[in-house]
């Protein structure tokens, strides 16, 4: 991966496995397939969560939830952001980055 880091929300990956999207889900896939290409994407583990809700649940045909894991595997080999667990602070709550 370059020094370029272009974060995708869930919704863009939704649409690109969204077979009724229309031309949102021709945008998605393009853009999806540029940063394969680029090795530029960049997703959190929140946003995988968001993903694999979207695409079981919440679509017009879900995917079934091998399907919906295994494109999750697929797309953790891009950078994926997983927040650190900071010390305590001096007032004894946890601080996130």
């Amino acid at each position: 991966m370059s020094g370029n880091c272009r974060f995708v929300d869930a919704d863009v990956l939704a649409y690109a496995h969204d077979d009724s999207a229309g031309a949102k889900r021709d945008q998605a896939r393009l853009l999806v397939g540029q940063l394969w290409g680029s090795r530029e994407g960049c997703l959190s583990v929140q946003v995988l969560q968001e993903f694999f809700v979207t695409v079981t649940r919440k679509i017009a045909r879900p995917l079934g939830p091998e399907t919906a894991k295994e494109i999750v595997a697929d797309l953790s080999r891009w950078h994926v952001h997983v927040p650190a667990l900071m010390p305590r602070s001096r007032t004894g709550r946890i601080s996130w980055t």
